[in-house]
């Protein structure tokens, strides 16, 4: 378990994510289509709300 956590430190995995995020999010609402109500999410857990037609 100490070396997992140390390989989340070292390879800067929460850093990565909390970018990754913001571009995956950020992506989504430029897509504005219709169908997409809402885009939120912290780091890599994300949810999108979706427009019923």
């Amino acid at each position: 378990a100490m070396e997992a956590l140390q390989v989340l430190k070292d390879e800067h995995m929460a850093d990565n994510a909390a970018t990754l995020g913001v571009w995956f999010r950020t992506a989504l609402q430029q897509l504005d289509s219709p169908l997409i109500a809402s885009v939120r999410g912290k780091g890599l857990l994300n949810a999108v709300v979706i427009n019923h037609p």
